[in-house]
């Protein structure tokens, strides 16, 4: 997981603590039993509102989100060549 954070430019250090407190966030979140689920798109949808809060983590949250749509284009132009 580092290697991704630093493959990105994340800061390990911030992101632990967005981590420590995401996890506090869900516990008390009442609408957090309902939509995180452990997929990634939901957790996005739940943080939107926050990612100001969260930002090392929202921005890593939609790279992560958009880099299996990325692979599979690059993928596609290259077979087609």
């Amino acid at each position: 997981m580092s290697d991704f954070i630093q493959l990105y430019g994340g800061d390990c250090e911030d992101i632990t603590h967005e981590i420590y407190q995401l996890k506090r966030l869900i516990e008390r979140s009442e609408a957090a039993n309902d939509v995180v689920s452990n997929i990634l798109l939901d957790l996005a949808k739940f943080l939107e509102p926050y990612k100001l809060a969260f930002a090392e983590l929202y921005k890593l949250l939609c790279i992560a989100l958009t880099l299996p749509v990325s692979f599979a284009t690059c993928e596609r132009i290259v077979s087609l060549h």
